[in-house]
């Protein structure tokens, strides 16, 4: 079915976005610095990126306007007005706001968390080349002038740790920052981000994580990285390094209602690099949607050693005129043998206005493998509803158990209760009518 045009939509202001990593590079003193060098590649690499004609399709979802300082807000009391509420006394909780952290808590001697700004420009240079692997314009300008974000150093502990990572938006304008997550050997860790948003505001982030040895990391994430004003937007670019026998299961949640809800427009670049043997890599994210919001992911798993496994596995229910997306590739390289990866991606529309594109793909140079992908775009079995009618159940309750079926499964994976529960109760918020 046809839909309206959306009217009074601006295109994406990349010469103002230009002209603001240029004055940030001029910052730099020395000329002939490793940094300002690096800088400046990223810098021409936008430049030729958006020349080229790369703005990518996914960019005509979004509507920037927002490269300014206009309408500021107060600050609010972040502290009393969290997100995720199951925050126990214990756990270690950190608060970013607009990239700069404002307080922490019960942080042990094992973690140590440092300003972005504060490393040094070796530092700097290591990791923003690491990212260029994300070939995006915007990962290219978030690596030629973000100057705010987070490194964080976990190191083993005696006991698997909880921390709360809560992401404060609360001045209008546009915002690049970078969080870094070095998780040593033998670590286990379990991070719980959540996102919170007062503004109308763009946010450019890349977030890069290295897993050691046989570290085992849980993420959830809850909310929107755009934050819960309906005209902030977000790309979101998450680089994810695993070393051998190393354990990663991140999860995301987008949910327009209920504590967790957003609205606006959100796209993830995600890569994930499998670089030792023996590596369990899984991806778990669930979209509920209503209005006009938009979540576009595009999602890549490099298998490049034997003997890894990975899942992705992206549920979605859209209503109104929301929007979701699906990219995603899987590659496995020619020594890479024994891989065993799954990848999936269902999808309900509850009406014609909702819309899905969804493109799943492998690439596989290894002949030893298993390997399976899949999509589905559609609407709520009539035959199960029909089936659930029949047996005395109202149209209202039958469509919620099948709803909350069908993301049931990624639901249930959760091996926190705290986080389970609360989700399952979200769940339940979505489908109350």
């Amino acid at each position: 079915m046809s839909r309206k045009k959306q009217k009074n939509i601006k295109p994406i202001n990349f010469s103002e976005l230009l002209t603001m990593a240029q004055n940030y590079k001029s910052l730099i003193l020395d000329k002939k610095t490793d940094l300002y060098q690096t800088r400046s590649f990223f810098i021409e690499k936008f430049k030729n990126q958006i020349s080229s004609g790369s703005k990518k399709l996914y960019w005509k979802n979004f509507n920037y306007n927002m490269f300014s300082e206009k309408n500021k807000i107060n600050e609010r009391n972040f502290e009393k007005n969290n997100i995720v509420s199951f925050e126990k006394s214990s756990d270690v909780s950190i608060v970013i706001n607009d990239g700069v952290i404002t307080s922490n808590k019960n942080l042990p001697n094992n973690i140590r968390i440092t300003e972005f700004k504060e490393i040094s420009d070796d530092d700097v240079c290591s990791y923003i080349k690491k990212t260029d692997k994300l070939n995006d314009p915007f990962v290219s300008v978030n690596n030629g002038s973000c100057d705010c974000g987070f490194v964080l150093d976990v190191k083993e502990s005696k006991s698997p740790q909880i921390i709360h990572i809560k992401n404060i938006s609360s001045k209008a304008g546009l915002y690049q920052n970078r969080q870094i997550y070095n998780i040593s050997k033998n670590v286990k860790i379990t991070f719980i981000e959540s996102f919170e948003g007062y503004s109308e505001q763009f946010n450019n982030t890349i977030s890069q994580w290295e897993v050691k040895e046989n570290a085992n990391v849980y993420k959830y994430s809850f909310g929107s990285r755009a934050g819960s004003h309906k005209n902030s937007q977000s790309v979101f670019s998450e680089f994810v390094e695993q070393h051998k026998n190393s354990t990663c299961n991140f999860y995301s949640f987008y949910f327009n209602e209920g504590g967790l809800g957003f609205s606006g427009k959100i796209r993830n670049n995600i890569l994930f690099n499998l670089i030792g043997e023996n590596i369990t890599s899984n991806q778990w994210s669930v979209s509920l949607l209503r209005d006009e919001c938009f979540v576009d992911n595009d999602v890549r798993t490099q298998h490049m050693s034997p003997n890894c496994s990975s899942s992705q596995v992206y549920k979605g229910i859209y209503n109104d005129r929301s929007k979701g997306r699906f990219d995603s590739c899987v590659y496995v390289a020619k020594d890479a043998q024994k891989s065993d990866t799954v990848q999936s991606n269902n999808n309900i529309l509850l009406n014609d206005n909702a819309s899905v594109n969804s493109n799943p793909q492998l690439e596989i140079f290894a002949d030893d493998v298993k390997c399976a992908h899949g999509s589905t775009i559609g609407q709520i079995d009539r035959n199960a509803l029909f089936y659930l009618r029949a047996r005395g159940i109202s149209e209202v309750l039958a469509k919620k158990l099948l709803l909350t079926a069908f993301v049931g499964d990624i639901v249930e994976s959760i091996n926190n209760s705290d986080i389970l529960s609360l989700v399952s109760e979200e769940v339940e918020k979505q489908f109350h009518n």
